[in-house]
């Protein structure tokens, strides 16, 4: 599917606010809602929109989210699969990407602040024990704050983009 202006100025809009109206959308592109609507459906059709999520800054919920690239040694395609069917099975584990180059995989940890030491080892240990010797290096990095911005790459034709910079785990977490 070839993707026309009106395409990319809606996803731009979904991307930086996705619980926007539709009738918003529009008046935003200068397009009717029933253009939007079309465009949004044939979109999911397509399966470029796979989806509409809340972000959630866990660190306010008082999480910690620890990042872990590992790069494998002597890995069969199999004993991937069995770590990544392992890995995502883990409550505490959100976020898996296969990656290239230095690193083969990264994912995410989150661990309650009040026993994030605690509740990383356990994860990080069990890893250790079932998969040290296929681990050729391993990085853990705690992911704190982080600023997103969105992907204003996307519409190169409009140079008055708006910048929007989403800031998370930089407040204290709150008591629930």
């Amino acid at each position: 599917m070839i993707l026309d202006l009106f395409d990319k100025k809606i996803i731009y809009e979904l991307e930086k606010d996705s619980s926007q109206s539709i009738s918003g959308i529009a008046r935003k592109i200068r397009r009717s809602k029933e253009f939007v609507n079309f465009r949004i459906n044939r979109l999911e059709k397509e399966n470029i929109i796979l989806g509409y999520s809340a972000i959630v800054d866990m660190s306010k919920l008082g999480y910690f989210t620890f990042r872990i690239y590992l790069k494998w040694q002597n890995m069969t395609k199999e004993q991937k699969q069995h770590f990544y069917d392992f890995i995502k099975n883990k409550e505490n584990v959100w976020t898996l990407a296969i990656l290239h180059e230095k690193w083969d995989l990264a994912f995410f940890v989150g661990a309650k602040t009040s026993d994030y030491i605690e509740s990383f080892h356990k994860i990080w240990d069990e890893i250790q024990l079932q998969y040290k010797e296929k681990i050729a290096e391993s990085k853990i990095a705690i992911y704190s704050p982080v600023h997103n911005f969105n992907k204003r790459f996307f519409l190169d034709s409009d140079k008055n983009v708006e910048i929007v910079e989403r800031i998370y785990g930089k407040a204290k977490a709150r008591q629930l």
